[in-house]
């Protein structure tokens, strides 16, 4: 992943959650926080399905750490991983689409 004056080369099982914030893409691992200038879109296309989902228009999520989703207004969830202090939004047809894959 092209960082603003390097190359990071991560290992995609690693990646717990990507988010787009503020014009930047962050890729959170299991080794640390990763800062890129690439779009979320285009780091969703580098990413295996259905390990990984685009739960909501800036994060994907890597189901293999989810350790919960949690109600979060009318419309949005909480993402929760194992062992991570930092969380993501899901949707509501995104969540919908989860308790179809894994009732």
């Amino acid at each position: 992943f092209r960082g603003w004056e390097s190359t990071s080369f991560i290992d995609i099982d690693e990646i717990v959650m990507v988010e787009r914030q503020g014009g930047t893409t962050k890729i959170h691992t299991l080794q640390g926080l990763f800062t890129t200038l690439m779009g979320i879109g285009e780091i969703e296309e580098k990413l295996k399905k259905p390990q990984f989902l685009r739960s909501h228009k800036s994060f994907i999520i890597n189901m293999d750490y989810v350790s919960r989703i949690e109600p979060y207004g009318r419309w949005t969830y909480i993402v929760k991983f194992s062992g991570k202090d930092y969380d993501a939004l899901i949707t509501t047809a995104k969540y919908d689409e989860i308790k179809k894959i894994y009732g």
